[in-house]
């Protein structure tokens, strides 16, 4: 082979693994399922509903992260129209996620644990366990507020020492 068809070479290939690495690591478009409250004035208790939204990211905390935000963000009209509601207090930014082994770890801003009883404290956990875990790999949350592990949220001292795990079905509050 003479080194024109050499090199030559080596720039086909060179464009083909670049174009196969833009291909296979481009972000990808999800459909994730989002986790709102539904009460029942009858029994006075609550069920989580889902709503679905898209989020698009590479990586697994990229989903989860932008599926914390859509959650974050509230039901929309017509959510709200089917007694869709939410448990997070408003202001409750999203800090930060990363997923480490099957654990994702869920920083939120402190007006997360602000306000509430036990049982919307328990509705807003599980809340955003049960949308990180929608998504295949993640199987329990760690909430952080703003960086730090908490061993228990709010006044009620809902107990957060080791990540949720999220049961086989949605629990009523």
């Amino acid at each position: 082979m003479t080194l024109r068809r050499w090199v030559l070479f080596l720039l086909l290939a060179a464009v083909a693994l670049a174009a196969w690495a833009l291909w296979d690591f481009r972000p990808r478009t999800q459909p994730a399922l989002v986790y709102f409250v539904q009460w029942d004035p009858h029994t006075n208790s609550g069920q989580l509903v889902a709503g679905l939204r898209w989020v698009r990211g590479r990586t697994r905390a990229d989903w989860v992260a932008g599926a914390v935000r859509e959650l974050l963000a509230g039901p929309t009209a017509e959510e709200q129209a089917r007694g869709y509601s939410t448990e997070i207090p408003r202001g409750t930014r999203l800090l930060g996620v990363r997923v480490r082994g099957r654990t994702a770890y869920v920083d939120l801003s402190r007006e997360f644990e602000s306000g509430g009883g036990s049982a919307s404290m328990l509705a807003r956990l599980y809340q955003v366990l049960f949308t990180a875990t929608h998504f295949p790999g993640v199987d329990e949350v760690r909430v952080e507020i703003e960086g730090r592990v908490r061993e228990s949220l709010g006044g009620e001292g809902l107990l957060v020492d080791v990540p949720v795990r999220r049961p086989p079905t949605a629990p009523r509050f």
